[in-house]
């Protein structure tokens, strides 16, 4: 938010483009731009199953062994 503040460029609603445009201006190591972009998409995608689930937005997940399953 700090550096969005001060550059620009740098201000996207697109957390993927956030990150590597992070990158690109040595702000963060590419490495870390490349895993939290990994970790980002991974938990999309388990945030998209668990609204699949009862058809509604949630960001919650199930308490119990056999629903998280």
């Amino acid at each position: 938010l700090i550096w969005g503040g001060r550059k620009k460029e740098l201000r996207s609603k697109k957390t993927v483009l956030t990150l590597q445009l992070l990158a690109e201006h040595g702000l963060i190591e590419q490495d870390l731009a490349t895993r939290l972009t990994y970790h980002y998409w991974k938990l999309r995608h388990l945030e998209h199953r668990l609204q699949m689930v009862e058809d509604q937005q949630t960001h919650t997940f199930p308490d119990d062994d056999q629903a998280l399953e």
